[in-house]
C-alpha cells in the first residue's frame, strides 16, 4: 500500500469514527518514502484534529507545528493550530493564529469565527459579537438560518413594525438572549418570538414578547434577527449588558421544599451532542463528596439519558419522573435555596430565575463564562468554580464544598 492509499484509508476511517486506526494509517502515510510534504503535512494535520478531539493537545500542537513546517501556507492547519491553543487557554497565541489563517484564505469562515469567540471570551463583546455573524457562513454551524425574504434588523425604526426574532443553538442560549426582547420592544415594535416547543411556556410573560411561534413563516412581521445578533445590534459591552434579573417567571413549586434546611438542585450532564459535552458533563458520583455535608436537602434536576445516575447518590430527591418541561423545572429552581450544575441549559434557567447559581466550569470554558473570574456579568446571582487544569473536578469539588459548608453555617431558613 502506497501512500496516497494510507492517506486515503485513514480518511475512511476517520470518517467511521475510528479515529485510532485512521490515525495509524495517516502515520503510515508521513513515513512513506514516496509521500510528498503536502500529503505529509495533510496527514499530520489529520492525526492533530484526532489528537485534540482526546484531549491530547501538547501532542496536538506537535503534529500541527510540523504540518505547518511542510505546508506554511495552509490556512486550516494554521487555524487547527489557533483551536489547540485557544483550548489550552492561550489566547493570545489563538488570535495570532486565527488572524494568520484569514490572511492565508480571507474566506476562512472558521478563523473568523474562532477570532470571534477569542474576542467574546476575553471580554472584548463589540468586536466579538460583529465577527459572530460570520457563524452563518460557516458549514459546521448547526442552527439554520431563517428562510425568509424579510430583511434582517440591523437597526432600523421599528416603530409601528413588527419583528420576529428567532431560536438559534440550544435553550441555553435563547434562555440566555431572550432578555433583549425587551429592548427590542421598547424600540416600539410588536414581537414575536420562532422559537422551539420546550421554551414556549416557559416564555409565557417573559416581558417584551408578544406572541410565540413554533412554525416558521414569511408574513406578518417586517423584520426579523436571530437571537444572538441583538448584542450586535445593540452596540453590547460588559457595561451595558442587560443583567437586571429575574426576567422569567414561575410558577410555585408542586410540594414543600428545604424546609429547615438548605435546598439545593444539582445537575450533571448536558445534551451529549453539543460539541463540548465531553469537557463539561461530569457524572453523578461527582457530587458524592458533597453528600455529607449536614444541613442540606439534595434534589436532582437532571433530565435525559444521564438521569438514571441518581441511583448513585445517597439522600437526593429525584425530580426526573415529575419534571415535564422546563416549566416545571423552573418551579422547582424558585423553591430552592442554591443550585450546582455544570454548565447546561439549567444554569442559564437559574440564573434567569435570579437564583443562587453555582456553575461548574471546565478549563476549555464556553466564551460566555469568560477568563479568571468567578462571577457572570449575564448572572448577577452566579458563582463559578473553574477547572485549574484540563480534567481536574477534583479541584473543583473541593472548593464548592468549603463553599457550601460556609454557607450551610450561617443558613437561616425563616
Amino acid at each position: 500500500m502506497n501512500a496516497s492509499e494510507n492517506f486515503c484509508n485513514g480518511q475512511r476511517l476517520h470518517q467511521a469514527g475510528n479515529d485510532i486506526d485512521a490515525a495509524s494509517e495517516y502515520l503510515k502515510a508521513v513515513l512513506a518514502p514516496d509521500c510528498d510534504p503536502w500529503s505529509k503535512a495533510a496527514a499530520l494535520n489529520n492525526v492533530g484534529l484526532i489528537l485534540h478531539a482526546r484531549g491530547r493537545m501538547d501532542k496536538a500542537c506537535q503534529c500541527f507545528v510540523y504540518a505547518m513546517q511542510l505546508n506554511p501556507k495552509s490556512a486550516e492547519i494554521v487555524n487547527n493550530y489557533g483551536s489547540a491553543k485557544m483550548f489550552m487557554g492561550d489566547y493570545p497565541g489563538a488570535t495570532e493564529c486565527f488572524h494568520k489563517a484569514v490572511l492565508l484564505n480571507p474566506k476562512s469562515v472558521e478563523s473568523r469565527v474562532n477570532a470571534a469567540v477569542v474576542c467574546l471570551t476575553t471580554g472584548d463583546l463589540q468586536r466579538g459579537f460583529i465577527n459572530y455573524e460570520w457563524r452563518w457562513k460557516w458549514p459546521a454551524f448547526t442552527t439554520k438560518h431563517f428562510d425568509t425574504t424579510r430583511p434582517k434588523w440591523k437597526g432600523q425604526s421599528l416603530e409601528g413594525k413588527t419583528i420576529m426574532l428567532t431560536h438559534e443553538q440550544g435553550l441555553g442560549d435563547s434562555i440566555q438572549f431572550i432578555r433583549y426582547a425587551k429592548m427590542v420592544k421598547a424600540r416600539g415594535a410588536r414581537v414575536r418570538f420562532l422559537g422551539l416547543q420546550p421554551l414556549q411556556k416557559l416564555f409565557e410573560g417573559v416581558e417584551g414578547i408578544d406572541e410565540f411561534v413554533l412554525a416558521s413563516e414569511d408574513e406578518g412581521f417586517d423584520y426579523h434577527c436571530p437571537l444572538l445578533s441583538l448584542p450586535k445590534v445593540f452596540k453590547t459591552t460588559l457595561d451595558t449588558i442587560p443583567n437586571e434579573v429575574p426576567y422569567i417567571k414561575a410558577a410555585a413549586a408542586p410540594v414543600p421544599i428545604g424546609v429547615g434546611r438548605l435546598a439545593v438542585g444539582i445537575v450533571w450532564a448536558g445534551r451529549p451532542e453539543h460539541a463540548k459535552d465531553k469537557w463539561r458533563s461530569i457524572t453523578a458520583k461527582h457530587f458524592e463528596p458533597l453528600m455529607d455535608v449536614k444541613g442540606v436537602e439534595w434534589h436532582s434536576l437532571q433530565f435525559g439519558p444521564k438521569a438514571s445516575q441518581f441511583s448513585d447518590l445517597p439522600a437526593c430527591r429525584d425530580w426526573a419522573g415529575q419534571i415535564k418541561d422546563l416549566t416545571d423545572t423552573a418551579a422547582i429552581i424558585k423553591a430552592l435555596d442554591l443550585v450546582i450544575c455544570v454548565d447546561t441549559a439549567i444554569a442559564h434557567l437559574a440564573g434567569a430565575l435570579a437564583k443562587p447559581v453555582w456553575m461548574l466550569t471546565p478549563f476549555n470554558p464556553d466564551w460566555r463564562w469568560m477568563l479568571d473570574r468567578t462571577d457572570s456579568p449575564w448572572y448577577p446571582t452566579m458563582r463559578l468554580f473553574r477547572q485549574p487544569n484540563l480534567d481536574d473536578w477534583d479541584s473543583v469539588f473541593s472548593e464548592v464544598k468549603t463553599a457550601l459548608i460556609n454557607k450551610v453555617a450561617v443558613y437561616r431558613p425563616f
